[in-house]
């Protein structure tokens, strides 16, 4: 997981001119796709890291963490003067400068300086005292008059910036009150739960350029919060994402023409205004998370200052507009999941300096253009899965080194072979064609070198051996995807050496992959996802699969595997899911399970479709976190298992038929339904009947 940058560093200055700000510093968040989020502050590294973040693919399994991006939320004052007097406020400090008199804050009286005595520099006077949660404190210290306008007041975090961590939990409404502070540059109360609306004697902070307001419960109607702000005309940063407010962003969004960057995803309804092409110094425009419908409005290709456009997962229609070129400054563009049609822009091509494209989910069609891949030299991540794209992947590239990073062209009617200028990406870690009509070979020489991920796609090879080779050279490599491609032939023997100890998910799901599981396997000590199943595996179940201590989710079902499960399964201390169903599996299902020190966690248990005898487990009773128990079409002979049920509250399917259950106590069902009362989730529960009562 990525680190987040400092939050903040000041650096000194000799500038005399009065800084004032109130911050509450806010770390990293998640989001729904990876993007930057611009801070207030010039720094590099959070401006950049972004480049650096993983792009996890698409999971096939258990959802797996969504992108994470950094946080508009962050500010960087000024250091302009010495703190004489300190007040603390939970873990942080709350500095001020030449403090006069008596002040009380949150309840807790302070004394600092009398007026008209001196400190030398950094010398401390006064007290600490505890200041609970809410803004009244804030409110406390202006009804004293203090000459706030005069001196210096951050609430910022750690020891450099005295800040107020994010998460302080400050709760209420910004007191009305907050509008006295007439030279305030800056106001953060980001990330806590702050409610109620937003006071229009904001609209008093004439000089305010940053406001964050970000992942609170504020409400109210967009109209009504920004004819607040508009008075806001040195305002460059405005962020009021995921709060609760509600409607369209009002036409007069276009009089605060200062902005540089703009959030307000999360909230808003509406099409977008053309209005907003007034803001011609934006940079840095997020409206992702939101109900935007309408067209993408020509308006955009005036803000030609754009760095970072992010409109995801909303309900824009319409075409991609060829305007967009004129956005020389672009970086990234990300108009997934929406319901856009038509084709992508060749003249996209023009964005030189674009370095990410997420198109994914929409209704594109047509091809490709070639000439974004050979002229968008920077461009390193590519995401246009799940459209209708047709025709081949383009052939050529720039000349220069390949940059890209992840290629994500997944669920589209693409044809033809892999481009081989794939093999010169030193650098990818995401590849992703499955479910298109590519035609191709395993090409060894284009998996070699790669990192981290791989998806494939490909025709039918009866010789695996060279594949696997081809992926021991990936130094990097945590996960092979693989599903459904007509991947045929034998695991190698060696598979548990060819892939590297890292691994941690193989998925080769439905493919025609016969032969046995090869014991190797074990030296796979990572491995937490194993998806062998819909092949047409045989033989048994090598018990080295017993020594992958990691594994999560082990899922072998539809093969031809016969034996036993081997009793050491039970040691996966891990193991949530078992799926070994539809198999020719003989014996009794393992007596003994070890217990992990979370507990039995096990979600999903399916043995169904094979040649089990014998009893239910009695441990089963333990498994309260069970979702589904399929055991359906075996061999089992034992009483209804209302003890076991009545274990399982968390029950959701249950499957018991076609075995030899019967009920105890002269075929008395009322004890088993009276059990499956406690499985309060359950949705789905078959059985038959050995004996049915008469």
């Amino acid at each position: 997981m990525p680190q987040s940058p400092a939050l903040c560093s000041p650096e000194p200055t000799t500038d005399a001119a009065p800084a004032i700000f109130v911050t509450v510093a806010v770390p990293w968040r998640g989001g729904a796709h990876m993007l930057p989020r611009h801070p207030a502050t010039h720094n590099a590294q959070a401006q950049s890291g972004w480049k650096a973040v993983r792009y996890a693919p698409r999971n096939h399994g258990i959802p797996a963490g969504r992108h994470l991006r950094p946080s508009l939320g962050r500010s960087n004052p000024r250091q302009t003067c010495q703190s004489t007097a300190t007040l603390t406020l939970q873990t942080a400090d709350f500095s001020l400068h030449s403090l006069a008199g008596r002040v009380d804050v949150g309840g807790q009286a302070c004394r600092g300086p009398a007026a008209g005595e001196s400190h030398s520099a950094g010398s401390e006077a006064g007290a600490h005292a505890a200041v609970g949660s809410g803004l009244g404190g804030l409110e406390r210290v202006q009804q004293q008059r203090l000459r706030l306008h005069r001196h210096h007041l951050r609430l910022a975090a750690g020891a450099r910036c005295w800040a107020l961590s994010n998460n302080m939990g400050i709760t209420g409404a910004i007191p009305s009150v907050i509008g006295e502070l007439s030279h305030l540059r800056s106001l953060d109360v980001s990330n806590n739960n702050v409610s109620g609306p937003v006071p229009t004697s904001v609209g008093n902070l004439t000089r305010l350029e940053s406001l964050f307001m970000n992942n609170n419960n504020i409400y109210g109607t967009t109209a009504s919060i920004f004819s607040n702000l508009l008075p806001l005309r040195r305002l460059r940063n405005l962020d009021v994402s995921y709060n609760l407010i509600i409607g369209a962003i009002p036409l007069a969004i276009g009089s605060l023409g200062q902005l540089q960057s703009l959030n307000v995803s999360d909230n808003i309804s509406g099409t977008i205004p053309p209005s907003i092409g007034n803001l011609t110094l934006l940079e840095f425009l997020y409206m992702q998370d939101n109900f935007i419908s309408g067209g993408i409005p020509l308006a955009l290709s005036n803000l030609t200052s754009l760095k970072v456009i992010e409109m995801s997962a909303n309900k824009l229609t319409g075409q991609i507009p060829a305007e967009l070129s004129n956005l020389r400054n672009i970086e990234a563009i990300d108009l997934g999941s929406n319901q856009l049609h038509g084709g992508i822009p060749p003249s996209l091509s023009e964005l030189t300096d674009m370095s990410y494209l997420g198109l994914r989910q929409n209704n594109l069609s047509v091809t490709i253009p070639p000439a974004i891949f050979l002229s968008c030299t920077q461009l390193g991540l590519v995401d246009v899965g799940n459209n209708s794209l047709s025709g081949e992947i383009p052939r050529a590239i720039s000349s220069t080194k390949c940059q890209f990073v992840v290629i994500n062209l997944y669920s589209n009617k693409l044809q033809g072979t892999l481009p081989r200028w794939i093999a010169n990406c030193t650098d990818l870690m995401t590849l992703d064609v499955e479910s298109n009509l590519l035609d191709d070979e395993l090409t060894t020489s284009i998996i070699s070198g790669k990192k981290k991920f791989i998806f494939w796609s490909h025709d039918d090879n009866s010789n695996l051996d060279p594949f696997f080779v081809a992926l021991s050279n990936c130094t990097s490599l945590q996960e092979v995807e693989a599903a459904a491609v007509g991947m045929g032939g034998q695991l190698p023997s060696r598979l548990g050496s060819l892939l590297l100890r890292n691994m941690w998910h193989l998925n080769l799901v439905l493919n025609a992959i016969d032969g046995p599981i090869p014991a190797s396997i074990e030296d796979m000590t990572c491995m937490t996802l194993l998806n062998l199943s819909s092949n047409l595996l045989n033989g048994t179940i090598p018990m080295s699969l017993c020594r992958l201590e990691s594994l999560e989710r082990l899922v072998l079902s539809n093969n031809a595997l016969t034996g036993e499960i081997p009793a050491c399964i039970g040691n996966a201390t891990h193991l949530g899911v078992l799926d070994l169903g539809n198999n020719h599996l003989s014996g009794e299902i393992p007596r003994a399970i070890s217990m992990s020190t979370e507990g039995w966690w096990f979600l999903v248990l399916n043995l169904y479709s094979n040649n089990l005898r014998g009893t239910l487990p009695r441990w089963l009773a333990n498994c309260t976190t069970l979702m589904i128990l399929y055991v359906e079409n075996n061999l089992l002979d034992d009483e209804l298992p209302t003890s076991i049920i009545s274990g399982m509250k968390g029950l959701m399917y249950l499957d018991l038929s076609d075995n030899r259950f019967r009920s105890h106590d002269d075929n008395n069902l009322e004890p088993f339904f009276a059990a499956l009362s406690n499985c309060t989730s359950l949705q789905d529960a078959r059985g038959t009947l050995d004996e049915l009562p008469s």
